[in-house]
């Protein structure tokens, strides 16, 4: 690996079979792109906005999750890898007469059918509030288990 390669993997050994490793994929950037525990924001929107920069930077996208709030005022705020989470499968009853999922997803005009991008990324922060200090940058999960993308493509993202 050289001194360009935007990121690394590391092998981590899976728990419950030693022999298998699984990758996680480390965003390398500059020290001041990356979050850290404990960091303060004036407000919400400012957290959210450094996250994405650093999102750009690393090669990667991301969404804003779980919010929960609290008198009307957010007291967490998650933004997550955009490919956290797997896709939702609809259910269909057993009193539908067509079984086939295919069928009934397409049986709505105007919908089509896409692909999932999500695969359980873990990488995410989680943003609290500080009273009516600002927010506190109080989870930083960085490993991803997908590899991030390379230099040329991050402006399409």
């Amino acid at each position: 690996m050289d001194a360009a390669t935007p990121t690394k993997y590391q092998e981590v050994p899976n728990e419950g079979n030693s022999s298998y490793a699984e990758r996680h994929w480390v965003p390398q950037c500059p020290d001041n792109y990356i979050p850290k525990v404990g960091m303060v924001f004036k407000d919400l929107d400012d957290a959210i906005r450094f996250y994405r920069a650093y999102a750009a930077e690393a090669g990667f996208d991301v969404r804003k999750t779980t919010t929960t709030k609290k008198k009307g005022s957010v007291v967490w705020q998650y933004v997550v890898c955009s490919r956290e989470g797997k896709k939702h499968v609809p259910t269909i009853s057993h009193n539908d007469a067509s079984h086939d999922i295919g069928q009934a997803a397409l049986s709505k005009p105007g919908r089509r059918r896409r692909i999932s991008k999500r695969i359980g990324c873990m990488a995410r922060v989680a943003f609290r509030i500080l009273g009516h200090d600002g927010y506190v940058l109080s989870i930083f999960e960085e490993q991803h288990n997908h590899p991030l993308t390379s230099l040329p493509y991050r402006p399409f993202l």
